[in-house]
């Protein structure tokens, strides 16, 4: 299974992320590329909007802070616990558990439905990044009444981006949108999320479909073991 975009009526191109381990609760490495989801791992991102792709960009209030909190063996793998904790201002707005490991193809996934998820194989969950694997592909319909295009993810480039001030080398997993002939008014659009090796997710973008606000959620600080 693989990477989830939002979309309803309002449609929303959106990524999302984590990163985890499959055996034991160490560092894992896949050729170049490390997922480092060790337990007491943590990240804080905070939330902006811009009315466009090039900004400015205006901080939301919305803040992500994110813990590996343990390990947990289900049907023969080893998971390794995120918890997602929401916040607007000072209140917290959600609490989440979900379930992260990385497969034998090198691939990080996520399980957020633990309970109805049925027999779990190697390959069980969502792709939120594949590692090294630039032959991974993903794609599927955005539908509308009628139909109003499609959005395919793969592996990009590296590059080095600035967040918050502080520069990182990143693999980004980017997911392009393009328009079907029933909808000519719509463009093509790119969305994704940008990994860093041995620290996790550096930024993540979405966009609505319909109209040009973009969102990005940036990493702000992180501990990792």
């Amino acid at each position: 299974m693989k990477k989830i975009i939002k979309i309803s009526c309002f449609l929303v191109l959106g990524l999302i992320i984590i990163s985890c381990n499959p055996d034991d609760n160490s560092v894992i490495q896949t050729d170049e590329f490390i997922f480092n989801i060790n337990s007491g791992n943590k990240w804080v991102y905070k939330h902006y909007n811009s009315p466009n792709d090039s900004g400015p960009f205006t901080f939301t209030g919305a803040i992500d802070s994110i813990e590996i909190v343990g390990t947990e063996v289900i049907q023969g793998y080893t998971f390794a616990i995120k918890n997602t904790r929401k916040f607007h201002g000072n209140q917290l707005s959600q609490n989440d558990y979900s379930y992260l490991r990385v497969n034998s193809l090198g691939h990080l996934v996520q399980i957020t439905d633990i309970e109805n998820i049925g027999l779990i194989s190697d390959t069980t969950g969502f792709v939120l990044h594949p590692g090294i694997d630039a032959n991974y592909t993903y794609n599927y319909d955005v539908n509308g009444d009628p139909n109003i295009g499609n959005v395919e993810f793969h592996l990009g480039s590296p590059i080095t981006i600035n967040i918050e001030e502080e520069q990182y080398l990143v693999s980004p997993f980017l997911g392009l949108f393009t328009p079907s002939e029933n909808s000519p008014q719509l463009v093509s659009k790119t969305v994704g999320e940008y990994y860093a090796s041995n620290i996790g997710m550096i930024k993540g973008i979405t966009k609505l479909v319909v109209g040009d606000i973009t969102s990005e959620y940036r990493l702000v600080s992180y501990e990792v073991n």
